[in-house]
């Protein structure tokens, strides 16, 4: 009876100890997570101290009549116990019953009505210099506020509608609202206008004192590539404001397709909803309304700064624009009107006349001036082409630029014209203005 007693309490403290083994070997797993390359070590680690404690408890197991297959099977379970697979991690993201029925049934509504992080807009506004160091908290809020009213689209008032008429089909009659939905909201549509007509303004002034000489189709073709829709959202989307949340906007409801954008001037149809707002409209109308509220924040020469360094820096081919359907009879207008000499043709090269591949280069010369150069396979050709090259020289000719030396400078009331300039300043200047094209045979 007492070697029976003996060999139960070995038994027992054998599988004691092997759970005791176990749970060491499964808290280390979960704590640290490891990989599986890190596992190796670990798991190799706890079966030798597992079986260095075994072979201790073999001799007092034997003494007390422990049987080799009461043995065996008591090292099967330490082993099948102590190779436990790691738990598995909790999932980051909450259960879905901790989301408020709305979210769980319109999720892509429910993240369209949540407000940008203010840590975005904020990083936005030091970026445009709405705020500094020197700025007081309060002034931040408050600019950061209107910021996020610039990066918001009138279009985002259709989005809280749906989302109410949701949330109302989802809740119970006088129940509280689980979701919290603007009630009203201030969108960019002034401050947009405002930056479009400034855009309009301080583009055309320093294209129009750039180039003096061009055509008024070409300037304004010139314009829309350096202001236009497609520029300001390329420069939006250099600012941050593609990044997710930063707009507030209708994308259209939930596997809606975007629909053909209809004109201005012909209303959506009584009982259609507007067209759809992409993505670049959206970030075109940001850019405009921040640029309005950068001037109303910070004065027009921080709005000068920021058209100089991230619109018109950018290279734009004008002279693909100037299209002429009879260049060399232009030229002869152009040079009658400036006083010079009638245009003459003069062989300057040519090559393989009497061959299959004849090469030719002509200019065009007033009096002593060569006024262009073209070559062609033909001499009508490299005519043609050396009265668009004369052309070309005069419409694209630069005047001398100085930024601060712009009409738009008399806006300030320190730079008035009428006004003693201020200390270090010199007084304004109105630049030559050019002479206007000769229209006939030009065309964009």
């Amino acid at each position: 009876m007492a070697s029976r007693n003996c060999a139960g309490l070995a038994v027992s403290a054998a599988a004691s100890s092997s759970r005791q083994s176990a749970l060491l070997h499964t808290r280390a797993l979960s704590t640290t997570a490891p990989s599986s390359s890190q596992c190796a070590p670990v798991t190799s680690r706890c079966k030798s101290r597992c079986s260095s404690h075994c072979n201790e408890k073999s001799s007092h197991w034997s003494g007390a009549g422990l049987t080799v297959g009461s043995y065996s099977r008591a090292r099967q379970v330490h082993s099948s116990t102590a190779v436990l697979a790691p738990p598995k991690a909790a999932s980051p993201s909450a259960p879905a019953g901790s989301l408020p029925p709305f979210a769980r049934r319109h999720p892509q509504l429910y993240a369209a009505i949540q407000p940008p992080p203010n840590a975005a807009l904020a990083a936005l506004a030091a970026r445009l210099r709405l705020i500094g160091p020197s700025s007081s908290k309060e002034e931040q809020e408050r600019r950061i506020r209107l910021v996020a009213q610039a990066c918001t689209h009138p279009s985002f008032a259709q989005v809280l509608q749906r989302a109410r008429d949701a949330q109302r089909k989802l809740e119970r009659p006088g129940a509280e609202s689980s979701v919290a939905i603007e009630s009203d909201v201030q969108h960019n549509a002034q401050l947009e206008a405002l930056g479009n007509s400034l855009l309009g303004l301080l583009g055309s002034e320093a294209l129009h004192l750039k180039y003096p000489h061009l055509p008024t189709r070409v300037l304004k073709a010139a314009l829309s590539a350096y202001v236009g829709s497609n520029t300001t959202a390329d420069v939006g989307g250099e600012l941050g404001l593609a990044a997710p949340g930063m707009i507030r906007w209708d994308r259209g409801e939930e596997g809606e397709q975007m629909p053909r954008k209809t004109s201005p001037s012909k209303p959506a149809e009584e009982g259609r909803s507007s067209p759809v707002v992409s993505s670049k409209d959206a970030r075109s109308s940001s850019v405009k309304a921040l640029i309005g509220l950068i001037y109303q924040e910070n004065g027009i020469d921080a709005v000068k700064d920021l058209l100089h360094t991230r619109f018109l820096s950018r290279t734009v081919d004008l002279a693909g624009m100037l299209k002429f359907e009879d260049p060399k009879r232009v030229l002869s207008n152009t040079c009658l009107k400036y006083g010079r000499e009638r245009p003459q043709s003069r062989m300057i090269a040519e090559t393989g006349r009497l061959s299959n591949t004849p090469l030719f280069v002509i200019g065009v010369y007033s009096g002593e001036l060569k006024l262009g150069e073209g070559f062609g396979s033909s001499i009508r050709m490299a005519e043609f082409r050396a009265a668009e090259d004369a052309l070309r020289r005069l419409y694209l000719a630069q005047a001398p630029f100085d930024p601060q030396n712009l009409p738009s400078s008399t806006l300030q009331a320190s730079s008035a014209p009428w006004e003693s300039p201020a200390v270090g300043t010199k007084p304004y200047s109105a630049p030559p203005l050019g002479a206007s094209e000769v229209l006939h045979g030009s065309r964009v």
